[in-house]
């Protein structure tokens, strides 16, 4: 099965995408970090006792990335097939656009970590309104969900909520419950993780490319798959280092099969007429937003050199 991309057939050998971002991301990231260290003095982390606590306080300036972030994952996530990895990388750009420090994206910082992990856990509610009214899953994980109500004799669709209310609501208040058992259990995690900054950084990035080349293998049990992850590596690799920005590449990849696809039906099913992308509400109102989006960056950089230029010296 052929995948594309821009219009063009991508990697014929139906390569999966989760190989391009095991390779730019795992990959690429563990090059940079071994030709970085080369240069810069190695921390001690032998000291590290404990985990800092988590600083609630410093949440609350982060709660309109917080916002954004939610709704974007719902937004995505109500698109079929889109899922949280979609989510996350619109919810990052988006962040990254109309934040005052840009910069600092791609560093740790706390907004696009906030934005693109709230998207993620967003989406899962956007999947769940396709099964929950149509009964189609929207999502890899909505389709086990749905596997999992079938097993309970639960059938998703639009009689669920005239014939069976209550179960809805049960549904609901198991999602609500579920979030506030992750908070605590992923803060555990997160203090698990933070242990592994004790282990010495060449033992952790070897265990990184093993694992991610094992990972790699997995998906179809073919060793083209893991020479495709080393090639997409240095070409993360290289981004890096001449500062070009992976995530648009990413979004193409993911993105470009289903924009592609959904081109070609609507063109088909409204006589290759273009006009019906601004003449519907929904999709012109789609087209706006982007093109909004777009222009935005540019807008910042013309008010900024203004002010510069008004501002004395």
């Amino acid at each position: 099965m052929e995948r594309f991309a821009f219009g063009v057939p991508f990697l014929k050998t139906g390569v999966d995408f989760v190989t391009v971002l095991i390779g730019l991301f795992a990959i690429g990231e563990v090059l940079e970090q071994i030709v970085t260290r080369r240069s810069e003095p190695v921390p001690d982390h032998a000291g590290t006792r404990a985990v800092p606590r988590l600083p609630f306080l410093e949440l609350w300036p982060l709660r309109w990335s917080l916002v954004r972030g939610t709704a974007v994952g719902i937004a995505v996530g109500g698109l079929a097939g889109a899922g949280a990895t979609v989510s996350s990388f619109v919810s990052y750009g988006l962040e990254k656009q109309v934040s005052k420090t840009p910069e600092l994206f791609g560093t740790g910082h706390a907004g696009g970590l906030v934005a693109s992990e709230s998207s993620v856990n967003g989406s899962t509610g956007g999947a769940m309104i396709h099964l929950l009214t149509l009964g189609i899953p929207g999502s890899a994980a909505t389709a086990v969900m749905m596997g999992a109500f079938l097993i309970h004799g639960i059938q998703p669709g639009p009689l669920l909520f005239s014939q069976h209310p209550e179960q809805v609501y049960a549904i609901f208040a198991g999602m609500i419950l579920a979030n506030v058992v992750m908070i605590a259990l992923g803060y555990l995690a997160a203090m698990s993780f933070a242990l592994l900054m004790r282990v010495p950084a060449p033992v952790l990035n070897t265990f990184i490319v093993v694992f991610c080349f094992i990972g790699a293998f997995a998906l179809r049990n073919d060793m083209a798959d893991v020479w495709l992850t080393m090639l997409f590596g240095v070409l993360g690799f290289f981004m890096r280092r001449y500062d070009l920005p992976i995530p648009p590449l990413v979004m193409g990849i993911i993105l470009g099969p289903m924009a592609e696809q959904y081109f070609l039906t609507s063109m088909v099913s409204h006589g290759n007429d273009l006009t019906v992308f601004v003449t519907r509400p929904v999709s012109a109102i789609v087209l706006l937003m982007a093109a909004a989006m777009v222009v935005w960056p540019f807008v910042k950089t013309l008010r900024a050199r203004r002010e510069a230029a008004a501002s004395p010296d």
